[in-house]
Order: structure tokens, then C-alpha cells, then sequence
């Protein structure tokens, strides 16, 4: 198995097993996997590659309405109207700026 482009882990499977589970993948990536099955006469043909994907997606943003409360001075951000696509959140990043500046400001906030 290999993250997309990434390097190759094996594994050795007992040939009493019928199945296996690969865990701690992450979440909405891209995995290739193939097996090749091996007798006492030798090495068997190498099956196919196949490419998969587990569930989940890059976060999904809100309409500004959902998003945003503003008052004369004063802006609220709702962070939990963001959709998490199915993946956990691990966190956010926040900038602001004036309408005339062009640099940033950013505003470190952690998912709790």
C-alpha cells in the first residue's frame, strides 16, 4: 500500500487470513494497493494496482449569511458553520485586513 506517489509499505499476510484492514488512514486521501499471493512452487503474478479513496473531503465553506455576524464594530465568525466534508477539522487560519491595507493580519485559532 502507498499514499498516491508515496513510497511503498508491504506487509506479509499469514495465508490462513481472509481478510485485512488497513487503519489510521487518513481521512479523504488517495491509496493504491496491490497484492501478490506466493505457494510453495513460488511467486504468484502481482495483481492489479488499485486505487482508492477513503471517505471524506476538504472542507466546505458556508454562505457569508452563516458565516458572518457584523455590527458598527464588530465582526463575529461562526467556525461551526463550516461543513468538515467528512474529515475531522484540525484547525483554522484567520486573517484580516482593511479594505485599503495589503498586508494580512493572522488570527491563530485552534479547533477545541
Amino acid at each position: 500500500m502507498r499514499e498516491e506517489n508515496g513510497e511503498w509499505k508491504e506487509a506479509t499476510l499469514p495465508s490462513n487470513i481472509l481478510k485485512y484492514n488497513f487503519e489510521n488512514l487518513k481521512c479523504g486521501n488517495v491509496y493504491q494497493i496491490y497484492l501478490v499471493p506466493f505457494t510453495s512452487g513460488g511467486k504468484g503474478e502481482r495483481s492489479q494496482i488499485l486505487t482508492v479513496k477513503t471517505e471524506g473531503k476538504a472542507p466546505i465553506a458556508p454562505l457569508k449569511e452563516q458565516f458572518l455576524q457584523v455590527n458598527a464594530s464588530s465582526v463575529t465568525v461562526f467556525l461551526s458553520a463550516w461543513d468538515d466534508g467528512g474529515c475531522p477539522i484540525t484547525h483554522y487560519m484567520l486573517r484580516y485586513r482593511s479594505q485599503n491595507e495589503q498586508k494580512w493580519t493572522e488570527v491563530p485559532v485552534m479547533n477545541h
